[in-house]
């Protein structure tokens, strides 16, 4: 009897043990990619993999060398801008959060916080679709259409 509950004892000890890593790294968003441990979504996620995409590619594309910096480049300025609109928005959370955190908040500061907030928000993402149609303007007519095939093969 002792020797079956001992059993059943250093089992379930044995199990917590190699199930503690597994829900660690659930709990902790999965694989570390990018941004703060997350897949990025939105048009940021699809800018920067449409970018790597093209980069892995260059030779499957006959990107030249010339297209590949302009790439790069593209890529640099892109990320500068959405830093910088980044830390615009996080900036305005904090005031946001700040003013709900008064005794009385003000509707009028609340209001002008959440739609410079938006505003920011909405520069962010024409600039990334900016972005998204600069990369496809550097490429040629052709490339396009072997970029589409490529896609379409690595989907399946």
């Amino acid at each position: 009897m002792r020797k079956r509950v001992l059993a059943i004892v250093l089992s379930a000890v044995v199990m917590v043990f190699f199930m503690a890593p597994v829900s660690h790294a659930e709990m902790s968003g999965g694989c570390k990619m990018m941004k703060g441990g997350e897949h990025q979504k939105g048009l940021e996620g699809k800018f920067y993999k449409k970018v790597m995409f093209l980069l892995k590619n260059h030779e499957e594309l006959d990107l030249t060398d010339k297209q590949i910096d302009d790439i790069k480049a593209l890529k640099y300025k892109v990320k500068k801008e959405v830093i910088s609109k980044d830390t615009s928005i996080d900036m305005t959370k904090a005031e946001l959060s700040e003013e709900m955190w008064k005794d009385e908040p003000s509707s009028d500061i609340l209001n002008k916080l959440t739609d410079r907030k938006y505003e920011l928000k909405k520069e962010k993402d024409k600039i990334l679709s900016k972005g998204i149609l600069d990369l496809k303007a550097i490429l040629t007519k052709e490339q396009a259409k072997e970029c589409k095939k490529l896609y379409m093969k690595q989907l399946f």
